[in-house]
């Protein structure tokens, strides 16, 4: 008699996770973060709000008071939860391509200090305080809102492509020591 051992077989979803992992990681990060997002949005729609800069700012300024009505709470809450989709997926492909020890070589990974701790404070720092930045010309600004999310929204891009270029300065620096 013939007894098919299911544990014998290789798994599908461990075979197509170590075949296209960061096919894996896309579709895995779509899946966790677009439900959030629109629901998020249902949640506004109903709470009549809009998740635009200015709003997620005002919104956050309200939170930090405590002036913040538990429907509004609810939609920013889950907006929020919805960006950590890729962090949660690259949490969950680790965990199945490599178990507890590859889990804990991504948390040693994520507090090794590589470079001098001012590099670490700019790479922060910087972001936060052209964002700070571009919120305050926003809302001094004579200028049309509609003018200025235009600026703002290039600004973007071009401080992501700065971050961009700062990641790969800072890996060949890496390479080089």
């Amino acid at each position: 008699m013939n007894v098919l051992h299911i544990s014998n077989r290789p798994k599908v979803h461990s075979t197509l996770i170590r075949r296209h992992p960061v096919v894996c990681f896309v579709v895995l990060t779509y899946l966790i973060t677009w439900p959030f997002q629109i629901a998020s949005m249902f949640l506004a729609d109903s709470a009549g709000i809009t998740f635009s800069n200015e709003a997620n700012y005002q919104h956050f300024v309200n939170l930090l008071a405590g002036d913040l009505p538990a429907d509004r709470l609810l939609a920013f809450g889950v907006f929020n939860i919805g960006q950590f989709g890729p962090v949660i997926a690259a949490v969950v492909l680790t965990a199945a391509l490599h178990g507890r020890v590859g889990l804990r070589d991504l948390g040693a990974r994520m507090v090794r200090w590589r470079l001098p701790a001012r590099w670490y404070l700019i790479v922060l720092a910087l972001p936060i305080a052209l964002s700070l930045a571009t919120l305050a010309i926003t809302f001094v600004s004579p200028f049309p809102r509609f003018w200025l999310s235009h600026v703002v929204r290039a600004a973007g891009w071009r401080i992501r492509r700065a971050g961009f270029i700062a990641r790969t300065i800072r890996t060949a620096l890496i390479r080089l020591q």
